[in-house]
């Protein structure tokens, strides 16, 4: 038997909805429809975005068929072609030194072409939409951060930095031996019937192009008296990894130097797996304090841009 006591009246409460859900209005009503919530979570909320990242990946490498209607989607998502996801937080201002210049847009079939390819400063990105403000003056947005092992350089951005917009057409490739790394490389640019001076451009020779791409998905988490560490390596044969899962085989051998730093000290090791399990008691650390953790991969002719990750013992 239930009973009733009856029920206290209570003025209304209008439930919680968190910025990245809310819409433009000032009411702070829910976006209506799936189409606009889904743009709202995936451009305005980094967590919403991280997780269409996880879940893409995820279901990349499941069997996939049609049961009924086209299966052209299928055939695409199987070939790679699924829709990328950019950044749609970020926008960069460029002064080009060619004011007749035009900047055109790019849809993603486009740019997973290799469509509207730059450099900004050490970062290469694509971008899908620019927008003329002046002459020669764009704002540029829609953008995939990073392509070809550049993300380590999205944090090392100043204004005034080089922009520079590649040509396929026009590109000319100059192999370097190792030796040149340090050296500075010259340029200058002449035809036929040039006059002096000559428009010429120098630059360092760093040796980037010979690292091998760095690990991704660092992870570090301890259980009972081991510290486990966790990644996923990355091929010397390509960038793409398109289901977010399987990586391309390559004929390098998988090498990784590990490199832990504590208050106590610094321990380094080498090991041919994604993967290692420390004791506890042999980190350079006491139990409560804080490990840095880096990983390098191991190439042919030089070490990749460390991966890090920290950890309170």
């Amino acid at each position: 038997m239930a009973f009733w006591f009856g029920r206290k009246s209570a003025p209304e409460v209008r439930p919680y909805v968190p910025v990245w859900l809310a819409g433009e209005t000032n009411s702070g009503e829910f976006v209506r429809g799936y189409r606009a919530r889904l743009d709202e979570v995936s451009r305005r909320n980094p967590v919403g975005l991280r997780a269409v990242r996880l879940v893409a990946g995820l279901t990349g490498s499941l069997p996939l068929y049609s049961e009924e209607g086209d299966a052209k989607a299928v055939e695409l998502v199987r070939a790679g072609r699924a829709p990328m996801i950019l950044d749609e937080l970020s926008s960069v201002t460029v002064q080009l030194v060619n004011e007749g210049q035009v900047l055109l847009n790019a849809d993603t079939d486009a740019m997973a072409s290799g469509a509207n390819l730059a450099v900004i400063g050490e970062e290469l990105i694509q971008f899908g939409r620019a927008e003329q403000l002046e002459p020669g003056l764009f704002r540029l947005s829609h953008l995939l951060r990073g392509p070809r092992g550049t993300e380590w350089a999205a944090s090392t951005h100043e204004i005034g930095e080089r922009f520079c917009l590649f040509n396929s057409a026009a590109l000319a490739s100059i192999d370097l031996p190792a030796s040149a790394t340090g050296a500075a490389l010259r340029v200058i640019s002449h035809g036929i019937a040039d006059s002096a001076p000559l428009p010429e451009a120098q630059r360092a020779v760093s040796g980037e192009a010979m690292r091998p791409p760095p690990v991704c998905h660092l992870r570090a988490w301890r259980a009972g008296a081991s510290v486990h560490l966790s990644w996923i390596r990355r091929s010397h044969r390509g960038w793409a990894w398109n289901d977010g899962v399987g990586v391309p085989a390559d004929s390098f051998p998988e090498r990784y130097r590990l490199t832990v730093t504590g208050p106590e000290g610094q321990l380094e090791l080498e090991c041919d797996e994604p993967g290692a399990i420390f004791d506890s008691a042999s980190l350079p650390a006491m139990a409560g304090q804080m490990v840095e953790i880096e990983v390098r991969t191991i190439g042919p002719m030089a070490l990749s841009r460390p991966q890090l990750t920290s950890l309170t013992l």
